[in-house]
């Protein structure tokens, strides 16, 4: 029998298992990406990881120059996450960057991502603490920036006009009357991006966090198999716009997109 492994390291942080050490202050963070396709993105990365981890449902890699983690889905992944990274109060710039559904003509084309200037909660564990007010983020972005709008919500499935015609037969009570408001408030619908919005600047410890989402659309709501085209070409896109609005690699190859 081995020996059990002592853990007692990892006593502040004990769901994801990230330290100080393994953080940086510029940090980018995904969620529920396939991590194949997410390491693609980073492919043009002028330097190597120092190290690497994995523990659950997180995955990280500490670059020279910035931190590089991966994270499941939805709120319940979300919040130990940032609750763990963030209360060191070394971290200064935080992205979130990851694929998302498109609900509007104003949604980046299928392939491509934009910044997140405003996130609305539906079906998450936020819902009750925030109104109907548009969660936004803090990073001085570039005058005239492109940028669109968000939903946020823990169903994948639910957050459709399934939930008014009963395929969806569940939360049929403020989960629907929610999602009438919301749903045309929003150009793209994802699972992380309102509670992201909402715990950072209440997790940071230093006053001072620069946090930002960028998304990109995958699939057209409804029809998730578009995401195998898709998904790739918002992951380099993704990376590319967090280099450049970090001032990360700025006189190297951008991560090329597809």
């Amino acid at each position: 029998m081995s020996e059990v492994q002592d853990l007692s390291c990892f006593d502040t942080a004990p769901v994801t298992h990230i330290l100080p050490p393994d953080l940086h202050a510029q940090t980018i963070i995904c969620a529920g990406e396939v991590e194949d396709e997410l390491l693609h993105a980073f492919r043009n990365v002028p330097e190597k990881p120092l190290h690497s981890r994995q523990y659950r449902c997180y995955r990280l890699w500490k670059y020279p120059s910035f931190t590089l983690i991966l994270s499941g889905i939805g709120s319940g992944c979300v919040e130990p996450l940032l609750w763990e990274i963030l209360s060191p109060g070394l971290i200064r710039q935080i992205v979130l960057i990851g694929t998302a559904g498109c609900v509007r003509p104003a949604a980046p084309a299928l392939g491509r991502a934009l910044p997140i200037h405003a996130a609305w909660s539906c079906g998450t564990g936020i819902d009750g603490e925030h109104g109907l007010e548009p969660l936004t983020p803090r990073w001085p972005l570039p005058e005239g920036s492109a940028t669109c709008s968000i939903a946020s919500s823990d169903f994948f499935y639910g957050y459709s006009d399934r939930v008014l015609d009963g395929r969806f037969a569940a939360c049929q009570g403020p989960f629907r009357e929610r999602y009438l408001k919301v749903r045309d408030l929003a150009d793209l619908i994802d699972m992380e991006v309102a509670q992201f919005y909402y715990f950072a600047p209440r997790f940071d410890r230093t006053g001072s966090l620069s946090y930002l989402a960028i998304k990109g659309s995958s699939n057209l709501i409804g029809l998730g198999e578009q995401m195998n085209h898709y998904a790739a070409g918002v992951m380099d896109d993704c990376a590319a716009q967090a280099f450049s609005l970090m001032g990360l690699f700025v006189d190297s190859p951008a991560p090329a997109k597809v």
